[in-house]
């Protein structure tokens, strides 16, 4: 563990020294902000525009959901823009063959920070949410949230081939949030279509309480993750 600790110093290092990655840090809390306040205010305005008791209100657990999933995921993010940058320069090569070997490099650079990514999620959730759901859940959400984190960063290591590549790549990761709103909005068996999305499972986790469906929600993230693994394992050799 202590050399992995000693891996992740250099990662803070880059973090710190660079503005966008440092933006990734801050990228929650201001769009937790914009859920917390402008959703509410846009629901006033339309229940008056309409003369309607509700628009929004029954949907706000989407908005939390995504806050769940956005945060873990702008967290690895750096991580992800750090380990293309050592990729190119071979740093990351010279890791994988030292004492850490290439899942204590991966710790270093993607698990540390989903790790820190679930204390900050579940803050921010705690201060954001607006649709009331409990502690508990909260934390359900947040390991999940963070587990799909992981899938993005080891989609965006293994198929980009820089950092440009790595930034397109994590917005056409953003399909892996679609199992939210497939929860809420499709109806009849073709919703399970969906549910090779942890998202998913996620969405059906919050709106029904069934808390098996926290386990779906690991089981397919444990079956993405080990595919990308292998290849994430075959880039650095």
């Amino acid at each position: 563990m202590k050399k992995i600790f000693r891996a992740f110093v250099p990662f803070i290092a880059e973090v710190t020294h660079d503005f966008m990655l440092t933006a990734c840090m801050l990228g929650p809390i201001l769009t937790g902000m914009a859920f917390r306040f402008m959703v509410p205010f846009a629901e006033a305005f339309l229940c008056e525009y309409f003369d309607a008791v509700q628009i929004l209100a029954p949907y706000y657990i989407i908005f939390d959901l995504l806050l769940a999933i956005m945060t873990p995921i702008l967290f690895c993010f750096a991580g992800v823009l750090v380990i293309l940058e050592e990729l190119d320069c071979d740093v990351a090569k010279y890791y994988a063959v030292t004492p850490i070997g290439r899942s204590g490099y991966l710790l270093s650079r993607i698990g540390m920070p989903t790790v820190a990514s679930l204390l900050y999620n579940i803050v921010l959730l705690c201060i954001f949410s607006i649709s009331g759901i409990d502690f508990f859940m909260l934390i359900l959400l947040s390991i999940s949230g963070g587990l799909i984190a992981v899938i993005t960063s080891l989609l965006v290591v293994s198929f980009a081939k820089n950092k440009m590549e790595g930034m397109a790549l994590v917005k056409l990761c953003g399909i892996l949030m679609i199992g939210v709103p497939a929860a809420c909005f499709v109806s009849g068996p073709m919703r399970y279509l969906f549910g090779i999305l942890p998202s998913f499972w996620m969405a059906e986790l919050c709106l029904t309480k069934n808390y098996w469906y926290f386990l779906l929600s690991v089981i397919t993230s444990c079956l993405m993750l080990g595919g990308l693994y292998g290849k994430f394992k075959k880039k650095l050799l």
